[in-house]
Formats: structure tokens, C-alpha cells, sequence
């Protein structure tokens, strides 16, 4: 298996272990899955930002998501090397929904869902805490 790249979502920040966060909502509106993660920096002279992406299921497409550590994510996978870059790839879409890879250099995060939209990015954020606390203060009805 080839891994295809997803370039429709901005690269994460490779240089940190876990500054992410990702939260699951349900309510009457459906579910909702909130992945927050540092952005990659050019220099690292530009101030840390972190960018909010939500993904939405449907009835065709429930909103799934499955973290396992990359190793033993990419061990699973057909013909697929373990030093196989960082990044975001799509690893199946069809008219019902996407599912994609977020492969960073400790963990990997699977995200079938029928669509994602660009939220805020949060800057100068001194960690993926407070760009939480600053997303849903900006946008309460997020959740």
C-alpha cells in the first residue's frame, strides 16, 4: 500500500511529541471531532500557532477515530515502511466520506469522517491547552 499525501490540511509541528489535542462532542446537532495541533514553523523565530480543525460524520460516514502508536499503526499496514514520513494522508475517499492519516513521529491518528472544515488558528499560545481555552472562549457553541 502507497501512501497517498493530503495536502488540504496545513503540516503539523514535527519537533514536539504531544502538542495536540483531540476531543470527540456529541449533542442533538450529530458528533463532532476537534483536533487542535501545533502548526509547522518555518523559523522558529515565529511565534508557536496552533490550528483547529473540526471533522463532521454522517449517516453515511460515522465520524470514527482510532490512535495507536506509529509503529504499531504502520506494522498493520500492507507493504507500507515503518520510516515513512510525517505527515497528513488520505488513505481512502469515495462520495460517502474520507478517511484520513495523521502520522506524526510518535503516533498515528486515523480520522474517518464525511468532512472537515479549517477553524481558527490560535496564536502565541504558550501551549495546546490554552489555544483550547482560546478556540471555545472565541466560539462557545463549538461544543
Amino acid at each position: 500500500m502507497q501512501l497517498e499525501t493530503f495536502d488540504q490540511l496545513p503540516m503539523f509541528d514535527t519537533e514536539f511529541i504531544n502538542d495536540w489535542i483531540l476531543m470527540m462532542d456529541s449533542n442533538v446537532d450529530g458528533q463532532k471531532l476537534i483536533l487542535l495541533y501545533s502548526v509547522k514553523r518555518d523559523f522558529l523565530s515565529v511565534p508557536k500557532t496552533y490550528q483547529v480543525v473540526t471533522f463532521q460524520g454522517s449517516d453515511l460516514c460515522p465520524l470514527e477515530y482510532h490512535h495507536l502508536e506509529r509503529d504499531d499503526y504502520l506494522s498493520e499496514l500492507d507493504e507500507v515502511s515503518l520510516d515513512s514520513e510525517p505527515g497528513w494522508y488520505l488513505l481512502d475517499d469515495n462520495e460517502e466520506g474520507k478517511i484520513l492519516l495523521m502520522l506524526t513521529p510518535y503516533n498515528a491518528i486515523e480520522i474517518a469522517c464525511a468532512g472537515f472544515q479549517l477553524e481558527m488558528r490560535a496564536y502565541h499560545s504558550a501551549n495546546e491547552r490554552e489555544a483550547l481555552i482560546e478556540y471555545l472562549n472565541a466560539k462557545p457553541d463549538s461544543i
